[in-house]
């Protein structure tokens, strides 16, 4: 996750989850300074069993970011919504996709088809069709997220 600052001051930013157990966020909090970006990695925990609701995942994250005067350095306070009247808050929901099919120990069907059938090892056509529309709105995103860049670098030109 990129935390992106296109303003003239510098910003305070916090990441929340409601299952910290389950995440690690690195960093959790920071400062991005003006007109620069941070890059917040989100590692989930590796879990021994998926879960019976892996599908129906509840987790969200809660992303608090509010600007900082010059010279300010996070403190207990940065946070505090009454004593912060310009923080914004951004709720992110988690869709967890499966995790792919890990390599068949079989060796693959050669030309004559005598080894080992993949077909029995393969991703459902679902979970992989699903995964590639998940995977296609993330490049869609960022996509638009790079041109919008762009026209703001070339706006900042003239």
């Amino acid at each position: 996750m990129c935390i992106d600052n296109p303003l003239d001051n510098r910003i305070a930013f916090k990441v929340k989850t409601t299952a910290p157990k389950r995440y690690v966020v690195r960093p959790s909090s920071g400062i991005a300074e003006s007109h620069s970006r941070v890059n917040v990695q989100v590692i989930m925990q590796a879990q021994k069993d998926y879960p019976p609701n892996f599908q129906n995942c509840r987790d969200k994250f809660l992303i608090q970011v509010t600007s900082l005067a010059e010279g300010e350095m996070l403190d207990k306070d940065t946070f505090n919504k009454e004593a912060r009247r310009d923080m914004q808050e951004h709720r992110l929901k988690v869709i967890i996709v499966s995790p792919a099919a890990p390599p068949s120990p079989v060796p693959e069907a050669d030309e004559s088809g005598t080894e080992g059938s993949s077909a029995s090892h393969s991703v459902p056509a679902q979970c992989t069709h699903e995964a590639l529309k998940l995977q296609l709105g993330r490049v869609k995103r960022e996509q638009e997220e790079l041109l919008e860049e762009l026209v703001r670098e070339e706006t900042d030109k003239h």
